[in-house]
C-alpha cells in the first residue's frame, strides 16, 4: 500500500474559504465606502463653506440694539418689549412684522446673553427670529447655518388705563415655557 501525501485540494484552498468569508468582504467594503463618502462629504461642505466666507465675509458682530425701524405710520414707539437670552453661542436677529399689513416694523440684533430693552408702536406684531454664530449681515444673517424661527403667539401692545402694555420675552428653551415657537424656511421669514 502505497500513500500519496494528503495535499489540500484547490477547492479546499481557494472555493470554500471564499464562500465563507464573502459577507465579512460585503460588509467591510460598505464600511469602506461609508468612510470615504463621509469623508467626502465633510471636505465638500468645508470646501462650501470657505467658498461662502469668500464671497460674504463674516463681519463683526452689531452690538446688541435696534437695527432699523421703518415709519409705517404707527405712531410712536412707547410700548415696552424687553427679549432676553442666554449665553449659549447664538446669536439672534429679531423681527416684528405687523399682522395685518405683513409690512417689517422692526429690526434688532441681540447677542448671546444680552437683554433687549426697545419699546414698539401700539399694534399687533409677529415675532421672528433668525440665530446662528457668524454674522454675515442683515442680508445674509448668519450664513447658510442661519436658524429661522417664528413665535406662535401674536404680540399685542395696547394703551390702557394704567398705561402701555407690552411684553418681556425669554428667549430661551425651557420646560413649562409659554411661548411656543417653530422653525420656518428662509422664504417665510
Amino acid at each position: 500500500m502505497s500513500t500519496t501525501p494528503n495535499r489540500p485540494s484547490f477547492w479546499s484552498m481557494v472555493i470554500v474559504p471564499f464562500f465563507r468569508l464573502w459577507p465579512v468582504w460585503l460588509i467591510g467594503g460598505f464600511f469602506l465606502y461609508g468612510y470615504h463618502a463621509d469623508k467626502k462629504s465633510e471636505e465638500e461642505a468645508h470646501a462650501l463653506a470657505e467658498e461662502y466666507n469668500r464671497q460674504h465675509p463674516v463681519l463683526s458682530l452689531p452690538q446688541t440694539g435696534d437695527l432699523s425701524r421703518p415709519d409705517l405710520g404707527n405712531g410712536p414707539a412707547v410700548a415696552p418689549l424687553t427679549i432676553q437670552t442666554r449665553s449659549s453661542g447664538s446669536h439672534y436677529f429679531l423681527k416684528m412684522v405687523e399682522t395685518i399689513s405683513g409690512r417689517t416694523a422692526f429690526t434688532a440684533f441681540i447677542r448671546s446673553g444680552d437683554t433687549l430693552q426697545t419699546r414698539m408702536p401700539i399694534g399687533s406684531y409677529e415675532m421672528r427670529y433668525a440665530t446662528g454664530s457668524d454674522w454675515h449681515g442683515p442680508s445674509q444673517l448668519f450664513g447658510p447655518r442661519t436658524n429661522y424661527n417664528k413665535a406662535d403667539s401674536t404680540f399685542v401692545f395696547s394703551r390702557d388705563l394704567s398705561g402701555y402694555s407690552g411684553y418681556t420675552v425669554e428667549l430661551i428653551l425651557q420646560s413649562h415655557g409659554n411661548l411656543s415657537t417653530r422653525r420656518i424656511g428662509k422664504s417665510s421669514f
